[in-house]
Formats: structure tokens, C-alpha cells, sequence
């Protein structure tokens, strides 16, 4: 039955709606705290339950999820063989749409008006966020120290120790050599110059700055976890001596890229429905 009244329901929703506005609606009672109504002769209230349904013809829907198993384990829920999926993933913001009730394959397939919907978009991670969003930043020395002991538990290679000496008592230089130890203890700082050309870091100079540092981060939620590279760099103003500390990360676009098809495949991996390179829309 459709979930809309019929022609004579409404007749009579409109015949019964005249008549009403002809009612004396009274307020309620003070004294006594009843509403009350002056109802004209012949008018009668009907029961109108009977024109309704027991529930909606089809499933009316747009559901939003950010996790790549959600989107997975929404979809097994309510696919079928026409199940169709179309992934916008060539920019931010990366989406997949799910049409659940699409329509029938083929010439004379059976068109349907697809009102059940699951939009995934890709949520990048906090790690990926605090990472890539200090890309390339420069840092003052405390503060640079401060940024890597709040991320040690990210940083694989070298051993987060390390970095952490590093970032306390650097040591650079340029045409003589600067030298700073920091301590995050009381903040404070020493800087001395010699006559040598050479950076190395630690309070003897004996501790070599790395070359790079690996992090093992994953970039959005739901998509495993993966190692990217980030140099160490450093900056000194010769001619006030100011240092500057910062990283760059290895090719990081590359990096999104590369966990964009991961998820695409978990998802054609958990689905296992074919998936178009595209968007959706109704027209």
C-alpha cells in the first residue's frame, strides 16, 4: 500500500478541515484545568489509520560515516547485486559514495530512484595532522625540543632519544662554529661561538645531527599505519646567531596518495562490488 492517502482521504481531510475552522475552540478552563471545544452539529472524527501504511514503500536515507570499516560494514549491511560505489579520491576531500538501491544493469534494467545513500569521507588522522601541519615550521630550540617529546611515541628511527638530545644541545655552524644546550628543565639556553666550521649536536660536540628521521603514522582514520621519512634541518642567522630548528617531510603528497588506493582497496576488498572513478548525484 502506497505510504500516501488516497484520493478520498484527502476529500474527506478536506471536507472535515472546513468544518472545523468553523469551530468555537475554547481555552482551557482555569477552574477546573479541562480544554474544551464547541463542535457543530454533524461534524465527526475520524480514524485515519486505516489509510496509512504499516511503513515506507522504500528506504529514504543519506547516512555519513568517516572510518573506512564503518563505510564497509554499512554497506555488507544493506548492499545488494545492484549495489553501486563511486570514489572521488583524485583531491581533498576524498569521498566514497555507496548508491545501495541502484538501478538494474543493462537496457532493460529495472530503474530505481535511489534514495539510500552511505557518503564515506576520509578523516585525517591527529598524528597526520600535527605532523604535516608543522611541516617545514621553523622552531626555536625549547620549543622545538617540546614538539618531539609530545610526538616520541611516532618517531621509529632514530631511537626518539636521540632527537631529543639533538633538539636540547644543538650545535651549528658557519664560517665558526655556534654552540647551544638547552636544557627543557628551566629553559635555559647558552650559545658560544668557535673558530670551526662543523655541526654536530650534544654537550662534547661527539653526537652527529641524523640525516633524516622515520616516523610510522597512519594519514586517516581506519587506514593502517605507514613509515615516512622527514629530514632533519637546521638554520643559523650568522649574523645574530639565531637558531632555528625544523624538519621536512619526504615527498608527503606521495605519501596521501599512496593511503588513498589503501583505502580504495579495503573497501573493494570488504565490499567486493565494483567501484567507479567518479562522482554521484541525482539529477
Amino acid at each position: 500500500m502506497s505510504e500516501y492517502l488516497s484520493r478520498q482521504a484527502m476529500e474527506l481531510l478536506l471536507e472535515k478541515g472546513q468544518q472545523l475552522a468553523k469551530m468555537d475552540i475554547q481555552h482551557v478552563d482555569p477552574a477546573k484545568g479541562i480544554p474544551f471545544a464547541v463542535v457543530p452539529q454533524g461534524v465527526l472524527i475520524e480514524n485515519l489509520s486505516e489509510y496509512l501504511p504499516d511503513r515506507p514503500d522504500r528506504k529514504r536515507v543519506k547516512v555519513a560515516v568517516n572510518s573506512v570499516e564503518s563505510f564497509v560494514a554499512y554497506v555488507n549491511e544493506h548492499k545488494s547485486e545492484h549495489t553501486r560505489i563511486f570514489a572521488s579520491m583524485t583531491e581533498a576531500p576524498y569521498t566514497m559514495t555507496a548508491a545501495i538501491d541502484y538501478h538494474e544493469t543493462g537496457p532493460e534494467g529495472k530503474p530505481e530512484y535511489v534514495t539510500h545513500i552511505v557518503v564515506l569521507t576520509l578523516q585525517e588522522t591527529d598524528e597526520w595532522k600535527r605532523w604535516f601541519g608543522n611541516n617545514q615550521k621553523p622552531f626555536e630550540q625549547v620549543e622545538f625540543a617540546y614538539f618531539i617529546e609530545d610526538n616520541l611515541i611516532d618517531i621509529v628511527e632514530p631511537e626518539s632519544a636521540t632527537l631529543m638530545e639533538v633538539a636540547l644541545s644543538l650545535q651549528a655552524s658557519s664560517d665558526g662554529r655556534f654552540t647551544s644546550a638547552s636544557r627543557l628543565q628551566d629553559g635555559a639556553t647558552h650559545f658560544e661561538f668557535k673558530a670551526d666550521i662543523q655541526a654536530k649536536a650534544g654537550q662534547d660536540g661527539s653526537l652527529e645531527i641524523p640525516e633524516k628521521f622515520k616516523l610510522y603514522i597512519p594519514v586517516f582514520r581506519g587506514v593502517p599505519e605507514k613509515e615516512i621519512e622527514a629530514h632533519f634541518r637546521y638554520r643559523l642567522n650568522k649574523n645574530n646567531g639565531d637558531l632555528k630548528l625544523f624538519y621536512q617531510l619526504i615527498r608527503p603528497q606521495k605519501m596521501v596518495d599512496t593511503m588513498v588506493e589503501t583505502a580504495i582497496a579495503q573497501v573493494k576488498d570488504g565490499i567486493e562490488l565494483p567501484i567507479f572513478d567518479g562522482t554521484y548525484s541525482q539529477i
